[in-house]
């Protein structure tokens, strides 16, 4: 069966009508997105924490960094914890910035869900000198992990310190 040429004439007519029409579908339909990264999720808080002195007393004895568990000491208001919850596998990172005077020695921690310590910025103070209280810690987290900050003053020149909490997450790529 041979076509006329008037069919084959209308039958390209017809396949490039559809193909014009599908490219301009194309370019004036809005493109499909690509779901949108949430930008980095950051914050900041203060912290007024006492000198505990039975922390200094007994990490002079022991003579070793702290450990979490030494942030629990006899004064509660030596030590403070802040919960934070991680939406998505990504990278946090804390900073502390307290009192910098010469005998002023503040921890950070940062702990899991269960308590297993994930990072920590402690010195342990050598002789009577604290080495300052800015510290940091930086850990890569997965996906709906609950992470405590815990920050303790150890020693001070003053009674009472304040101290900010700086802590940055920044998405997996």
């Amino acid at each position: 069966m041979r076509q006329s040429l008037n069919e084959i004439q209308t039958s390209r007519i017809r396949r490039t009508a559809t193909c014009a029409l599908a490219a301009l579908i194309a370019l004036t339909a809005p493109a499909a997105a690509a779901p949108k990264r949430p930008g980095p999720i950051k914050g900041s808080y203060a912290v007024r924490l006492t000198m505990d002195v039975t922390q200094l007393a007994s990490n002079i004895a022991r003579a070793t960094p702290l450990r979490p568990a030494a942030c629990t000491s006899v004064n509660p208001k030596s030590t403070d914890r802040h919960d934070l919850r991680i939406p998505a596998a990504g990278r946090l990172k804390v900073l502390l910035i307290g009192p910098t005077g010469q005998l002023d020695d503040w921890d950070l921690f940062l702990v899991g869900e269960s308590g297993e310590d994930l990072a920590e910025s402690a010195s342990a103070p050598t002789s009577l000198a604290g080495t300052g209280a800015r510290e940091s810690v930086a850990v890569v987290l997965g996906t709906g992990q609950t992470v405590s900050i815990v920050v303790c003053n150890v020693l001070g020149e003053a009674i009472e310190s304040k101290g900010t909490v700086d802590y940055l997450f920044t998405y997996s790529t």
